[in-house]
């Protein structure tokens, strides 16, 4: 078809029911073009948009993170930093006041000097040997190590020794087929 023959073309109808209706409607192909030309404009508009705005979004988003982040950054570190009373557990002030740096480091201190048993739980009436918490993780942690370490010198030192007495061995037993021999 021409663009002559779209002058003239005129677009079905659709059928509803067992009747057809046609209307006689001339098309401008300029127009046609036209709306095509701004139908897909606006699909593209709408997609770009969308796109557009997630990017704006996750901008914004990563721009306020920052901020805020700033903002408590510096405010947890001013509430560190502020002195504050001991309170017994009613909330009532006993003592002096401590940062939260110090009453951090009080319990921890007091966390590792606990009194443990053999297991690292706290002892019980029957617990004969005693020690603090910091010396069972470390007694843990070098325990590891040394029974790592003492068994592969042990796996050493077993081969050493078989080699040993496989030589003595032989050398004995070579001696005494000699001796019966009688060979000197």
């Amino acid at each position: 078809m021409t663009e002559r023959d779209y002058d003239d073309y005129e677009a079905p109808v659709p059928t509803f029911g067992r009747e057809s209706v046609l209307l006689s409607v001339p098309v401008d192909i300029s127009e046609l073009k036209e709306g095509i030309a701004q139908k897909a404009s606006n699909t593209l508009c709408v997609q770009l948009r969308d796109e557009v705005l997630k990017a704006t979004r996750k901008a914004a988003d990563e721009a306020i993170a920052e901020v805020v982040s700033g903002w408590a950054e510096k405010i947890v570190r001013e509430e560190i930093a502020k002195p504050r009373a001991k309170t017994n557990n009613y909330g009532r002030e006993i003592g002096e006041t401590q940062t939260i740096d110090e009453i951090a480091l009080e319990a921890t201190t007091k966390y590792m000097t606990a009194e443990v048993n053999e297991r690292g739980d706290f002892p019980g009436y029957n617990d004969k040997r005693k020690t603090t918490r910091l010396q069972f993780l470390i007694g843990q942690a070098i325990g590891s190590t040394v029974e790592k370490v003492a068994k592969e010198e042990v796996g050493k030192a077993m081969a050493e020794l078989r080699l040993t007495l496989a030589t003595a061995a032989q050398k004995e037993m070579g001696e005494a087929v000699l001796k019966l021999l009688g060979v000197k």
